[in-house]
């Protein structure tokens, strides 16, 4: 006879075998308690990227219902997951809405003038040398070959200066210095041979000679002008050579200080010139109130903001009165009136604004105005434009799902906009469950997925602040045929339930032992069936409720798995696994559910991690993120004390009195932990406990002993 276990060894379960052997069962003990739940999703109204704990009789103050008021469901998740998740037991939910648009208004005024100023760093480009100038000799006939030109120490190139030969007894010799060769103001000195045998000789001239009088030859320059393309505010221009800031009678600002006249000769030629100053503007601007609603929705663009003519008894105008108008939904009762605020009371846009923020009635808008507009007048106001832009975000897509949970790159991989998983990473709670993602959907980028971000996520969690581990569903076939089933199997087996971490090159990568990081014992992935749930507002429907599951993990003793055990959420399976893909489904770590009895039963309770792991079962990972978490608890008080061997020893003794609640509990069967602290570790303030724990193994699979006698 061939075994359940053979045909199916991973499906837990009660099998008979006729063989010899024995029975073994084990009692575990109840711990009290609920873990925490995040649900991420979408509603109609809330906070967005904000946790909020919250319970059975405020989840629909709070974000809103579920359904239209026609009873249809309005595509929202997180309402209708709440309600599953507390069916399945959890009494500790917070709910974070991860999208929607808020609705705005503006109170408008009149213009008013101001100065607007910026501080300006210009580059000029570079400082001119000489002008072209020309040289007369004293000789009229010269060795062309042989003149030097020689400016402040340095001779020249002959590509700087030209020379043009005179004729004897009627010109004399030239030489022409390019501009822009030399500094502005460089003595120069020429160098030439003239005459030929004898005669020949070689001379150097600085200067031409009229009588008595020597001119000495200057490689002239003059002042240039350079446009700043706009005005510099008075006192606030600085010229800077060669980063070198030069004093201000070096150069000369025009009178609308829109340009600067560089003096000839003040820096050397071809210094980078830069200039800073501050440019003020005089701007006309409108000013005005905004008002913008606390949460996001579209039910805010029914609220509505007035501004009216406030007058006495007398019919005479005393002011201004801004009024608001609550959606109805946001009324305490039908016949609650607008919010009122008048110049008489609030005479300035700021103490408006700070009335409209503080008043308690107030559950729709807060109110912002800058800073520069605080002391303008109320009664100045004059139009106001109706709210718009609120958006439920109901309709996300999922590639847009997938950037907001996980925050989008720049080229280089730098994190230009944080997801929702970055700021949970402060963020303290035991289990995470994304919404209307599913493990095996398809994205665009080769290596997204949402069950491996959410691993990720939950692992780095984990490493930073508080164990934590996620729960994702896999979609549902679109019929329950056993066709359509048996395709939809097919598919998950091929998706491969599969994560590692891996680098931006898609790379697996790997720990100290060459092993690949799994990333998978940090979550649970649920295959279904789909259950039938009910729910008062839309009756019964069916979905594959990962966060009824969530919820029925939550309240399990911490050693106890969810294994063969009945849920109470459900109420029954839209369709059926066989045993086969049961056993299939099993095998690639899926949770999945079969019908027990009558009632909805977890067939096991893996986790996604591979099979060599040691974190195969929800419940081990349960136990170590309860062994972790209170080892940091213990060890909390000890941080900022000496690293000492008495701090050492007493941190030592309050582990092991901890420890040792856990093994009378029954959520540990045994322990070992060593305080490592080496002279080195000492002098950076730190230490290291390395802990060894012993779970308590899930009863998963029962053998009946039947024996044949002739008689007893």
């Amino acid at each position: 006879m061939v075994s359940v276990f053979e045909k199916y060894p991973n499906l837990p379960g009660f099998a008979t075998e006729f063989k010899d052997g024995g029975l073994q069962v084990r009692t575990e003990t109840p711990v009290p308690g609920t873990d925490s739940v995040l649900l991420l999703g979408t509603a109609v109204d809330g906070p967005v990227g904000e946790p909020v704990a919250i319970d059975a009789n405020t989840v629909e103050l709070v974000f809103g219902g579920s359904t239209f008021p026609t009873g249809i469901s309005n595509g929202s998740t997180l309402v209708k997951a709440f309600y599953e998740a507390y069916q399945g037991g959890s009494r500790d939910i917070r709910l974070m809405r991860v999208s929607g648009s808020n609705a705005v208004s503006l109170l408008k005024g009149g213009s008013v003038s101001r100065s607007v100023e910026t501080t300006v760093a210009k580059k000029l480009g570079l400082a001119p040398g000489n002008g072209a100038v020309e040289f007369t000799l004293n000789a009229e006939v010269i060795t062309v070959g042989s003149v030097i030109v020689n400016a402040n120490g340095y001779d020249l190139a002959a590509s700087a200066y030209t020379v043009t030969n005179g004729t004897a007894g009627t010109t004399k010799a030239k030489v022409a210095l390019k501009a822009d060769m030399v500094d502005s103001g460089a003595n120069v000195y020429i160098t030439y041979a003239f005459g030929t045998g004898d005669a020949a000789k070689t001379v150097t001239e600085n200067g031409t000679k009229v009588g008595e009088v020597i001119t000495y030859w200057v490689a002239t320059g003059t002042d240039k002008v350079f446009a700043l393309g706009q005005t510099a505010k008075a006192g606030s221009f600085h010229l800077y050579a060669n980063g070198i800031e030069l004093p201000a009678t070096n150069y000369t600002l025009a009178v609308g200080n829109d340009s600067v006249t560089l003096k000839s000769g003040s820096v050397e030629r071809n210094a980078d010139l830069e200039a800073t100053f501050i440019n003020a503007v005089i701007v006309n601007e409108d000013f005005q109130v905004k008002l913008e609603s606390v949460f996001g929705g579209a039910l805010y663009n029914q609220s509505q903001a007035k501004i009216e003519v406030l007058k006495d008894a007398n019919n005479v105008v005393i002011g201004t009165k801004v009024s608001i108008v609550k959606p109805e939904s946001k009324k305490a009762q039908v016949t609650e009136p607008a919010l009122e605020y008048t110049s008489v009371d609030f005479p300035t846009l700021g103490q408006l604004v700070q009335a409209i923020n503080a008043d308690n009635r107030n559950n729709v808008v807060r109110a912002s105005v800058s800073n520069r507009h605080v002391s303008l007048k109320v009664d100045d106001l004059k139009s106001v434009t109706p709210f718009i832009g609120g958006g439920d975000g109901v309709n996300i897509g999922k590639q847009e799902m997938f950037n907001v949970l996980g925050g989008t790159r720049d080229a280089n991989g730098l994190l230009d906009n944080p997801g929702v998983y970055h700021l949970l990473e402060n963020y303290t709670v035991d289990t995470i469950i994304p919404l209307g993602v599913f493990a095996d959907d398809v994205l665009p980028g080769k290596y997204d997925n949402f069950a491996s971000q959410l691993a990720l996520a939950c692992a780095v969690i984990s490493h930073r602040n508080h164990a934590t581990n996620g729960m994702i569903a896999t979609s549902s076939p679109d019929e329950a045929g056993l066709a359509a089933v048996q395709a939809h199997v097919k598919n998950l087996l091929a998706a491969k339930n599969d994560y590692f971490m891996r680098d931006r090159a898609g790379n697996v990568l790997k720990d100290n032992d060459g092993r690949n990081i799994d990333l998978g014992r940090f979550i649970s992935v649920v295959a279904g069936p789909d259950v039938i749930l009910n729910n008062n507002r839309t009756g019964a429907y069916a979905d594959n409720s990962v966060s009824g599951y969530g919820g029925f993990v939550s309240q399990l003793p911490i050693q106890s798995g969810p294994t063969n055990k009945v849920v109470a959420y459900a109420k029954g399976l839209r369709f059926s696994y066989s045993n086969s893909q049961l056993d299939a489904l099993t095998a690639a770590r899926y949770v999945t559910l079969r019908m027990k009895d009558g009632s909805v039963a977890v067939v096991d309770g893996p986790t996604a991690a591979q099979a060599n792991s040691d974190y195969t079962r929800v419940s081990t990972s349960r136990v170590v993120k309860e062994v972790v978490n209170e080892l940091r608890k213990v060890c909390d008080p000890y941080i900022g004390e000496p690293n000492e061997i008495p701090q050492r020893n007493a941190m030592s003794a309050a582990i092991s009195k901890r420890f040792g609640q856990l093994v009378d509990a029954g959520i540990m069967v045994d322990y070992d932990f060593l305080i490592i602290s080496t002279p080195q570790m000492q002098l950076m303030g730190e230490s290291q406990i390395e802990l060894t724990i012993v779970p308590p193994q899930e009863l998963r699979q029962i053998t009946t002993i039947v024996g044949l006698k002739p008689s007893l």
